[in-house]
């Protein structure tokens, strides 16, 4: 076995001497004020060099502990190689490279590995006629046979680790901690061997040959394997090393500890192993989450199940729980609002008790905060004192001084690289188009931003004029309805002169934003959108007649009598005008020059629909007369 190279020991000491003598010269020259300063200052001083000492020892004790596991995991490790290099010669690097890989095919760490290929190469070897490469495949798959069992029937790994050392030495009382169907005798091994000898698709898939006549541990090996892959426990270890939790924590596990020996051992490749180890953790993590995904709907439904029965629950527990929680909350708040007096005039007291207290201590309080400061001065002018601050302040100012000319000269260094340098950019054409793009784009996110901001704005004066309208609108119909055609006429022509004016105020600015916008959509590649100008409306006054397509409010019988008839594809409406007229006739002097306006409410598409509806109406006045 190699021995440990060496060892290191980290010690720490603090020394405290001088900073004692110097509070002891310190304490001679100052009054007897100051003789508690001293005391102070080595209590803080030891604090200090406590606190220091404590976080030193922390994080001493952590690497000390991290260094004794990595020297006693490389020493176990060494010992490891040692037994291997003995037991296979040639073929150790085999081993050594398995073992390398083990934390996840196997699960184990390369030490782990190593441990138990000794336990029963020796038997192994000597079974396979001293052929020790072949020795040393059997124990690989030997030992990724027994992480497959752990993992599929339960088995801990100890177990079935002890299994096979004792199958080694020819003890067959623990074959039956495999769980393979065969219990620990002799005859049940035999059994074994004869029953893996007939599945010839596994021998021919795993490159094995069982013999059903030995009874040698390599025979024995390889029967095992046939039949964990007949049962289809073959695999499970690396299936589970990616798949589940606990596979994948153990793949941690395992690269963590060779980590740990590597850092002891000057061979190791640091990177890799943390490679593996990184890998390890991530593989860890991915079934952690999968594992919480997975349960997420589980849980979304017990929670959404919870609350369908709470919720069932609320009418029993409002009738049962609720008036006795609300008598007590009342009960509380009549009994606080009782003691209420009470209470304030004991905070009351207690105030006045404190600020006596307070004033009876403050004359005391100022006199030690008085002679605290006195004492401080005391220290300040002291001649050595005053000699170590002015000649602190001396140095700085000549520091300074000092800097001025360095800092000068920096200065006067670069401003002709500066200068030089931005003249040269300027000279540039890219720094032209540069900057001419940037003006473009700051000058077209500004035109655009502004149209948008203005556009809000009046979009907003819009609608308060227009609801102003509505509202103002209908009042005024209503009161030229009340008192008069004429003045009603009157108050409409007004109000509607003064919706033309705020018309024209508001859509004036907007007008000028299109000019503006025409304007810059000259430029190539600038689109900026028009603001639309604003219409409020006015109350159409219809004496004069008009065409209407939509429902609309309007005046109507403010110059005299109105017929207002729909215009329709048939005589019906020349009939309606007729008999309108004739009553009008009949009840009036006609001749008197009496006007009866007609209002046709329709479009007139054509000539020829305008003359049809004049001589259909010409035709019915007269008939009318």
């Amino acid at each position: 076995m190699a021995e440990i190279a060496g060892s290191a020991k980290i010690v720490l000491e603090a020394d405290t001497s001088k900073l004692s003598k110097g509070l002891d010269e310190a304490e001679s020259k100052t009054k007897s004020k100051l003789a508690g300063l001293k005391s102070v200052a080595k209590g803080a001083a030891g604090a200090a060099v406590g606190v220091a000492a404590s976080a030193t020892a922390a994080a001493t004790a952590a690497i000390s502990t991290i260094t004794t596991e990595s020297v006693k995991a490389y020493a176990d490790f060494e010992q490891s190689v040692g037994g291997i290099e003995t037991l296979f010669g040639d073929a150790a690097e085999t081993v050594l490279a398995n073992a390398d890989s083990a934390f996840q095919r196997a699960q184990v760490s390369a030490n782990s590995y190593m441990e138990t290929v000794t336990t029963f190469s020796a038997s192994l070897i000597q079974s396979l006629g001293g052929d020790t490469q072949k020795a040393a495949e059997y124990a690989d798959r030997a030992l990724v046979d027994m992480a497959d069992n752990a993992n599929k029937m339960g088995t801990s790994i100890e177990m079935v680790q002890n299994t096979y050392s004792g199958l080694a030495r020819g003890v067959f009382t623990t074959l039956d901690n495999l769980r393979l169907g065969y219990g620990g005798t002799r005859a049940e091994a035999e059994r074994l061997i004869q029953d893996a000898s007939q599945m010839t698709e596994e021998m021919e898939k795993l490159g094995v040959v069982v013999d059903a006549d030995s009874m040698d541990f390599a025979n024995l090996v390889n029967a095992i394997s046939v039949v964990q892959e007949h049962m289809g426990i073959a695999g499970t270890t690396a299936k589970e090393a990616t798949e589940t939790i606990a596979g994948s924590m153990n793949m941690f596990k395992a690269s963590t500890q060779d980590l740990v020996r590597g850092l002891a051992d000057p061979s190791a490749d640091i990177d890799k192993l943390f490679e593996n180890m990184a890998n390890s953790a991530v593989s860890f993590g991915t079934n952690v989450g999968k594992a919480i995904l997975r349960a997420l709907p589980a849980v979304a439904k017990a929670v959404s199940k919870l609350v369908t029965e709470v919720i069932k629950m609320l009418p029993e527990i409002t009738e049962t729980v609720l008036p006795p929680l609300a008598q007590a909350i009342g009960d509380l708040a009549t009994s606080l609002i009782t003691q209420l007096p009470t209470i304030v005039d004991g905070f009351i007291k207690f105030a006045v008790q404190v600020t006596l207290q307070i004033a009876q201590q403050l004359p005391m309080l100022l006199q030690t905060i008085a002679q605290a400061l006195m004492g401080i001065v005391q220290v300040l002018v002291t001649p050595e004192n005053l000699n170590l601050m002015m000649n602190a302040g001396l140095q700085l100012l000549l520091g300074l001084v000092k800097a001025i000319p360095l800092v000068l000269t920096a200065v006067v260094e670069a401003l002709p690289v500066l200068i030089v340098g931005i003249v040269d950019w300027l000279t540039q054409p890219e720094t032209y188009v540069l900057l001419f793009d940037a003006m473009k784009q700051l000058l077209v996110a500004l035109v655009e931003a502004i149209p948008t901001i203005l556009g809000a704005l009046f979009e907003a004066f819009k609608k308060l004029f227009t609801s102003l309208w509505d509202k103002l609108k209908t009042v005024f119909t209503n009161f030229a309805q009340d008192f008069g055609k004429g003045l009603g006429n009157a108050l409409i022509k007004a109000f509607n002169g003064v919706i033309g004016f705020l018309e024209d105020f508001i859509n004036a600015p907007i007008r000028l934003i299109n000019g503006i916008v025409d304007t810059l959509n000259a430029i190539p590649g600038v689109e900026i959108g028009y603001l639309d100008e604003i219409t409020l409306g006015r109350i159409p006054a219809l004496a004069k007649g008009g065409v209407v397509n939509s429902p609309t409010m309007s005046l109507i019988g403010e110059a005299g009598p109105e017929a207002v008839i729909p215009l329709q594809n048939d005589d019906g409406w020349a009939k309606a005008i007729a008999t309108q007229l004739s009553a009008e006739l009949a009840s009036d002097d006609f001749s008197g020059g009496r006007t009866v306006n007609v209002y046709m409410t329709n479009e007139i598409n054509n000539e020829l629909d305008a003359d049809e509806i004049g001589r259909k109406l010409i035709t019915s006045i007269r008939r009318a007369i």
